[in-house]
């Protein structure tokens, strides 16, 4: 399921979202899983941001008290340029505020991920991809690719 999104000159350089889904097992699987993950990102000129995007998490098949894991935590990233070639580089720690008996305390991550363009194809050169501009509204925003 997809809903209409638009952006507001309210929102400036903030990035809110949230991402949920239920996975069931089908032909005599046993799975019936729960996942939601809220994302809050705060975006500077420079390409460095601070975000907190935590993966909630459930297992509606597990005893009562140890179905949930409910990380809180934060982390900060930056938008780097290897060989022409955009990518995300992050890092973010949480601390498990619910979770199984068995469950870890805590979690850390580390994550680099190309973000899909680069120079040839028709894309711009580095130089052009990361762009501050000002909107209608005087407000600035990064344009990649």
């Amino acid at each position: 399921m997809s809903f209409p999104t638009a952006t507001s000159p309210l929102v400036g350089p903030w990035v809110l979202g949230v991402l949920v889904n239920n996975a069931w097992s089908v032909a005599g699987g046993s799975s019936n899983t729960f996942l939601l993950q809220y994302f809050v990102n705060l975006n500077f000129p420079s390409g460095w941001y601070v975000s907190s995007a935590p993966v909630i998490t459930a297992n509606w098949k597990a005893s009562p008290g140890q179905r949930w894991v409910v990380p809180f935590g934060a982390g900060a990233g930056k938008i780097v340029w290897v060989g022409g070639l955009p990518f995300n580089c992050t890092l973010a720690a949480f601390v498990n505020a619910v979770k199984p008996d068995f469950g870890p305390t805590w979690s850390l991550r580390a994550q680099r991920r190309g973000l899909g363009c680069g120079v040839g194809h028709g894309r711009r050169p580095p130089e052009q991809h990361h762009r501050s501009e000002p909107d209608r509204h005087g407000h600035e925003s990064a344009t990649l690719c």
